[in-house]
């Protein structure tokens, strides 16, 4: 069975979680880009006040404000939905309560699933990371007509919450020589919306339960700096960082929790571990064929941001 197909013609609805937070909201963006392909788009967050929401509904999301500890009263918001996307609230203390969505989309027999995980948290030895691999199972074990789990890998707009080093020409980073293949989240997103989108069209291509979404060549560090630089037509040096800097370094950055951050370290212990040190054609497949963004396109995009001052 493909990934969200449905066994009627009627124009799909789907549900979007977590959209207070930077996934949530790109990957509903995306969607509403497209939404007279869809009976109803739905975008939950635990608070509907919040700029990413307020945004969304101006754009024609159906928004609703949920409590992630009430499994009935979510089991009400997915009820009806052809298709739910859950996005684990990163940006909170506690992910593990991303059970209850789960649980609801299971009591609402929401018949296909799409799970937002990240690469290599199946080989975690850290607490929120094996909370995900956790979640992980447990959406495998809902009886759906299909299941998707979306892996992402390293995502470059970790940066964002550096741009105070960058503007002093510096790369700070805990992984040493230790390899990585880094995303965007505008393409992780873009890659979701595409999949949600053949399904209102009825198309129905090869599909995989696991995605492994990578960019399209493994570096370290030092090549990262190089490639900023060179997208940035500036400077840029990587300087080695403690775990405990990098995390005082991402509390203080836009938009960032300290929740956030903390899964962020964790995130550089995998990558320091050699977990994420992965390349698969996974997301240009979602692309539809298009290559991710490169590292040095994700600077040259984003100049105004990192340029050193």
């Amino acid at each position: 069975m493909d990934f969200l197909q449905t066994s009627t013609m009627k124009k799909p609805s789907v549900v979007i979680t977590t959209c207070d937070s930077l996934p949530g909201y790109c990957c509903a963006q995306y969607v509403l880009k497209q939404k007279n392909l869809f009976e109803r788009v739905k975008c939950g967050g635990t608070d509907r006040n919040n700029k990413f929401m307020r945004d969304l509904q101006e754009m024609g999301a159906d928004v609703c404000q949920y409590d992630l500890h009430d499994t009935e009263k979510l089991k009400q918001i997915f009820q009806g939905t052809d298709c739910a996307v859950l996005i684990p609230p990163m940006h909170h203390s506690d992910i593990g309560v991303t059970r209850n969505m789960i649980e609801a989309v299971k009591k609402a027999n929401v018949q296909s699933v799409g799970f937002l995980s990240v690469l290599g948290c199946d080989k975690a030895n850290t607490k929120r990371l094996r909370q995900l691999h956790q979640l992980e199972e447990q959406v495998q074990q809902v009886n759906a007509k299909c299941v998707c789990i979306w892996r992402k890998g390293f995502l470059m707009d970790v940066f964002f919450g550096m741009t105070q080093e960058f503007h002093k020409g510096k790369l700070p980073l805990p992984t040493k020589d230790k390899k990585c293949a880094p995303i965007s989240i505008d393409d992780v997103c873009q890659g979701i919306a595409k999949q949600l989108a053949e399904l209102a069209r009825g198309e129905h291509g090869e599909r995989a339960k696991v995605w492994e979404l990578t960019g399209t060549k493994a570096v370290d560090a030092r090549e990262i700096a190089k490639m900023a630089s060179q997208g940035l037509q500036s400077k840029i040096e990587f300087h080695e960082v403690s775990p405990d800097q990098i995390r005082d370094i991402l509390k203080h950055g836009q938009n960032f929790t300290p929740d956030l951050a903390e899964t962020y370290v964790e995130i550089f212990e995998l990558i320091s571990n050699g977990h994420m040190n992965k390349v698969t054609d996974d997301l240009k497949k979602l692309l539809g064929g298009k290559e991710p963004t490169s590292v040095e396109k994700f600077f040259e995009q984003n100049q105004n941001e990192f340029r050193p001052r």
